[in-house]
């Protein structure tokens, strides 16, 4: 897609070929969360400029029909107040977007990122319920 008010170019990566770049410990996650019973877990790669409109992830027919979620690690920021932020029934949980720092967002309510430079992120995508997620992320101690 194109920031046409800045004219910069959002990019975004996913599939096999990412997937065989990843380092080991990242497709070792990939694995255990398969194992844990989520399905398979799709890694994407995004470069942005600017900020993401307010959204909800939505996937065709029964992919993810009990929710949905992702971890986000952020590997490169230049905003320091770049945020993500996610509402549901009137509550709003926000993350910094710190380099180094991961968090799992729950992708099947709406959220949005207020950013004004240069985010880079991986997005480990997961079809499976948030709070289920979060649970088995906690106990690994995986997300910030």
């Amino acid at each position: 897609s194109l920031d046409s008010a800045r004219g910069r170019t959002n990019y975004f990566w996913f599939g096999s070929s990412l997937e065989k770049l990843l380092p080991e410990s990242l497709r070792s996650l990939c694995e255990e969360i398969q194992h844990a019973g989520f399905g398979r877990a799709n890694v994407s790669y995004y470069q942005h400029h600017s900020p993401i409109q307010k959204h909800i992830d939505i996937y065709n027919g029964d992919e993810a029909p009990h929710g949905h979620c992702a971890m986000n690690y952020i590997v490169q920021s230049n905003d320091p107040m770049a945020i993500t932020i996610a509402e549901s029934q009137g509550q709003q949980e926000s993350y910094k977007s710190i380099a180094g720092t991961s968090w799992l967002l729950n992708t099947a309510v709406t959220h949005w990122v207020d950013n004004s430079d240069y985010r880079e992120i991986l997005n480990i995508r997961i079809r499976h319920p948030y709070d289920q997620v979060r649970d088995f992320f906690n106990q690994k101690g995986l997300v910030s």
